[in-house]
């Protein structure tokens, strides 16, 4: 990290030096595919970065599975299981409304407040029986 820090040379140049040297293979993809592919090595990625991908995904638009959904709902880490929710909010209200049931058990407080507020904002809507099943994160 230090190291990273130091270096003053740009992002560009050092992948250059990397893909260069063989270390790394570079491929090109448009930015939803990158999002894709990160959550896919979600286990990798520090849980910032996760949270980071799904307000990435928010802002674009960019569609992502069901299962992508689902996987972040599960993280041990509140802020992450946040940050899913917010993007359904924005990307997919009707998942989000049946899923809104099955969140309120939710044991994070930043999550919990969460739900609340969007069932006050859906009231009518949140007593729709989930389809989706979210066990409670471990």
């Amino acid at each position: 990290m230090l190291l990273n820090i130091l270096d003053q040379r740009s992002p560009q140049e050092k992948l250059s030096y990397l893909v260069e040297a063989g270390l790394v293979e570079y491929e090109p993809f448009s930015p939803s595919e990158r999002i894709r592919r990160m959550l896919t090595l979600g286990e990798f990625f520090s849980d910032w970065c996760l949270a980071c991908c799904f307000h990435f995904a928010q802002v674009n638009r960019i569609r992502l599975t069901i299962n992508e959904i689902l996987l972040a709902l599960r993280h041990p880490t509140g802020f992450v299981r946040e940050a899913a929710i917010a993007y359904l909010g924005v990307v997919s209200q009707r998942v989000l409304l049946e899923l809104l049931p099955k969140l309120q058990q939710d044991s994070h407080p930043l999550v919990a407040t969460q739900v609340q507020e969007l069932i006050k904002k859906y009231p009518h809507k949140s007593d729709i029986d989930a389809k989706y099943e979210i066990p409670h994160p471990v």
